[in-house]
């Protein structure tokens, strides 16, 4: 990132923008928001780990119980994933089309509204079903990853 940052700021064209970059101490804004989050998790992690235990509420749902239904979300949410992009032109293959206008150009651009508001949460549901199901959170995050690769985010 600070590389990236560098290159922008010495002047380079940013095709998002339209615009050349300029210097704007951005790496040394980066700098101080890493060192202030690194000391942060330090210091509540020790504040966390030092005697304040949290439990959270069990519930079941037909049955099931929270965290088996939060791997069929994800399951559900990755499948939604992958078969939009399987059944979409690429972002790759096709000159027209770029992250910006994937959607537009998407077989089922009505699955935008299912995937734009659950697929970011992905993360935080494979951390939760990780140390229950690790073999088929693993699977999960490769596919999540190959989604994001794919639709170019």
């Amino acid at each position: 990132m600070f590389a990236s940052i560098l290159v922008i700021e010495q002047g380079a064209y940013i095709n998002e923008q339209g615009r050349k970059g300029e210097f704007c101490f951005a790496n040394f804004y980066l700098l101080i928001f890493y060192v202030v989050t690194i000391l942060s998790f330090i210091f509540f992690f020790q504040i966390f780990n030092k005697g304040l235990s949290i439990t959270y509420p069990r519930f079941k749902f037909l049955g099931k119980p929270e965290i088996s239904l939060c791997r069929s979300i994800a399951i559900l949410v990755i499948g939604i994933a992958m078969f939009s992009l399987l059944s979409s032109p690429s972002v790759y293959t096709v000159s027209y089309i770029s992250k910006f206008t994937y959607w537009e150009n998407a077989t089922f651009p009505q699955l935008s509204v299912i995937l734009g508001s659950t697929i970011g949460y992905l993360p935080f549901i494979f951390g939760l079903i990780f140390n229950k199901y690790k073999k088929t959170s693993i699977f999960l995050i490769a596919l999540y990853i190959i989604y994001l690769i794919g639709v170019d985010q």
